[in-house]
């Protein structure tokens, strides 16, 4: 099963509380979560929190940081 979560940014606390409970599940096999975030609008909060947790929590998670796009590549 592959969860896309968008704009992790507006997430609240349960919502990501929820999400940290299924990635640290040991009886959940065939996760794949994916999140997607403005890093620029990263404010002290719960995704500052999670993204913390993160870390500490996941065995296997990874990080890839896109570079923003430039009108010309938008249109």
């Amino acid at each position: 099963l592959v969860l896309f979560l968008d704009f992790l940014n507006r997430a609240d606390r349960d919502s990501l509380d929820l999400i940290t409970a299924l990635m640290v599940d040991e009886k959940i096999d065939f996760l794949f979560l994916i999140g997607t975030m403005r890093d620029d609008e990263i404010e002290e909060g719960p995704l500052s929190r999670f993204l913390q947790d993160l870390g500490q929590h996941a065995d296997d998670n990874g990080q890839i940081k896109l570079a923003a796009m430039s009108r010309v590549e938008t249109l």
